[in-house]
């Protein structure tokens, strides 16, 4: 029988062995987020980065200015 999905990526990395955990932990905080939410898949790994990364700023044209995400601030930078 197959794998799951959730242990396939828990077990690669793009960086070999180096941090599988890691980027496992920022998908499924993303798959959160995006329930959460209601943002699209790439947004919310986006904010997860963010978030995994201890951001307290995100610069996004896209997302909503003023809202907070995950602890992360958003903030449109073109906004006068």
């Amino acid at each position: 029988m197959g794998h799951s999905f959730a242990y396939l990526w828990a077990n690669w990395s793009p960086l070999g062995t180096f941090c599988p955990i890691y980027a496992f932990d920022s998908l499924l905080l993303a798959l959160a987020i995006e329930a959460r939410e209601r943002l699209s898949f790439w947004d919310s790994l986006i904010v997860a980065a963010a978030a995994r990364g201890r951001a307290s700023l995100l610069l996004s044209e896209d997302l909503s200015h003023g809202r907070t995400l995950a602890g992360v601030r958003v903030s449109n930078p073109f906004i006068e």
